[in-house]
């Protein structure tokens, strides 16, 4: 019954900081997702999130701000990933100079770094507001979610 209820609080908490964690066009949107959509995939990674790392209401209160403001860094840092990949693209099928797709290349490699980089910052600030078993944990769980999620798109995707 405790465990219900701080889970209904940290949903209630947490939902409205939640970032989104999907790719987005121009307007913000995730193309062919609509908001009951990406609502429904925010509660159910904050519910599992709190179920894997069993967290108590004092770690909740830490843990998510700092979540949370990684993972709209997260998601900054790949979206310029993106745009970069695609200005890329579009220089070598325009057959752009080699000295401008070195530089678009450089650029693309540049943002990549800031994704990879993100794991570091993220194990550094979570291990400030949780445990490392905690911490780990939350690798665990960001990882078995995106499987779980991947395989139910799958799934989805093969019954139509």
């Amino acid at each position: 019954m405790i465990r219900k209820h701080l889970l209904l609080g940290v949903l209630l908490i947490c939902f409205p900081l939640f970032p989104a964690f999907s790719a987005t066009n121009e307007n913000g949107t995730v193309p062919g997702c609509n908001k009951e959509w990406k609502e429904k995939m925010r509660s159910e990674k904050i519910a599992y999130f709190t179920a894997e790392l069993d967290l108590t209401p004092e770690e909740a209160q830490k843990f998510w701000p700092v979540y949370n403001m990684l993972q709209e860094e997260k998601e900054k840092y790949h979206n310029e990933a993106r745009e970069c990949m695609k200005l890329l693209e579009a220089a070598i099928s325009e057959g752009k100079p080699e000295k401008e797709i070195a530089e678009l290349l450089d650029n693309y490699i540049e943002a990549a770094g800031k994704c990879d980089n993100i794991r570091n910052r993220t194990r550094e600030e979570i291990s400030k507001v949780l445990s490392e078993t905690k911490t780990a944990r939350l690798f665990i769980a960001e990882e078995r979610f995106m499987m779980k999620q991947f395989k139910s798109f799958k799934e989805k995707k093969d019954a139509r």
